[in-house]
């Protein structure tokens, strides 16, 4: 890939399942697989967007509404568009189309510690710690808000990972 990076955004196809499945795996430890993309896509349950750079999908984010709420179920970025600014666009697209009493959402792990930081640039904050949550580690992860409307003092819950955010 180029410096420079050329993309944009687009709705998830479900002929991107096998590039998110390739870049799903080189992020993640334990990636969804091809059944969790497609329940989460189906249409009366969820969206999807595509950063596209050169034809090729380079990034998704994956979403839910529920009510008053937009949750962020999977957010990936391949290795070769990272630090780009591709999952901060996708956050945004997203962020962007909020109405005035919605808000967005995110679960982050508490030793996921650049996935943390990325949600507090991006406007995010933590606001409850979820005991024993991840399955397999039985690790507490955090509840990520964002009200693009609401403007008021950030609060992180104490947390043996805390003191770095």
């Amino acid at each position: 890939m180029a410096n420079s990076l050329c993309f944009h955004l687009r709705l998830l196809r479900r002929r991107d399942v096998p590039a998110m499945l390739t870049i799903e795996r080189a992020c993640f430890a334990s990636p969804w697989g091809e059944a969790d993309f497609a329940a989460a896509l189906a249409p009366d349950r969820a969206f999807g967007l595509a950063a596209e750079c050169h034809g090729d999908v380079c990034g998704y984010l994956i979403g839910e509404r529920e009510g008053g709420r937009v949750q962020v179920l999977n957010l990936c970025v391949g290795p070769p568009a990272r630090r780009r600014g591709v999952a901060s666009l996708l956050v945004q697209a997203v962020a962007g189309r909020l109405r005035q009493q919605q808000r967005l959402v995110t679960i982050v792990g508490e030793r996921n510690l650049p996935a943390q930081l990325f949600c507090r640039s991006q406007g995010f904050r933590a606001v409850t710690i979820l005991r024993r949550y991840l399955p397999g580690t039985g690790d507490d992860a955090y509840l990520f808000e964002y009200r693009p409307h609401a403007a008021a003092a950030p609060f992180m819950p104490a947390n043996r990972v805390a003191a770095y955010l």
